[in-house]
């Protein structure tokens, strides 16, 4: 199912658990198998599988019961942008043909929309009340070129977890969220110690954060 699975599992595996007896458990384990796909032709542009994509594994054990927990899954949002055409057809496993999509443009969008639903729920009221005043402003007076109020996601997270796809990725989630270079530095240190592990590759950058900075004390992610 591609780089995001495994969150998509953590939300099924949530929603499973609301329906079962306290103190039930789910195990996620998210690995990318990546010898289906192997390209074995002569045109770049598909041997980009080849070289792009590593070998990792990530379990995660989840449960009702917080007797043990370390973490709480306080929210797991998930966009989905496959009625657009350009997205559904900007990544897809095909044999030899010409013709090219932006990626990071079509992915870029869709982090958008996800942020944008996601904002409310964990930003403080104080951003919230800035952008939409922001908004407004720009609105009424045709502040046309007036660039968008980025809120302070800082004032509600203290670690991030950007998807290890690339230092493109990286780079365009940390200026599109305006964070500064510590706070996308244990996606780089996962980019170059493990490369893009596709799906466990969330899991791996949580495991640098809960050994570097996380104490035994319950935590929402």
């Amino acid at each position: 199912m591609g780089c995001s699975a495994a969150v998509t599992a953590m939300g099924l595996a949530r929603d499973i658990l609301h329906t079962m007896p306290w103190g039930s458990h789910a195990l996620v384990v998210s690995t990318e198998t990546i010898g289906p796909s192997y390209y074995a032709g002569n045109k770049r542009s598909m041997q980009l599988v080849n070289i792009l994509f590593r070998m990792g594994g990530a379990a995660k054990l989840l449960s009702t019961s917080r007797s043990k927990a370390r973490f709480r899954l306080a929210h797991a949002m998930r966009t989905i942008t496959a009625a657009n055409n350009s997205a559904y057809r900007c990544v897809y496993q095909e044999e030899d043909e010409k013709g090219n999509l932006d990626l990071m443009a079509i992915a870029g969008d869709a982090l958008k929309t996800n942020i944008i639903a996601t904002a409310p729920l964990v930003l403080p009221i104080s951003e919230l009340l800035k952008f939409l005043l922001f908004s407004v402003a720009k609105k009424v007076l045709y502040w046309k070129r007036m660039a968008p109020y980025i809120p302070n996601f800082c004032t509600t997270f203290e670690h991030f977890c950007i998807h290890v796809g690339g230092p493109a990725v990286i780079n365009s989630v940390q200026h599109g969220l305006n964070l500064s270079t510590r706070m996308s530095s244990l996606s780089r240190m996962t980019m170059h110690r493990f490369g893009n592990q596709s799906i466990a590759s969330v899991w791996y950058e949580f495991a640098y954060i809960y050994l570097l900075y996380t104490k035994s004390n319950i935590r929402s992610f």
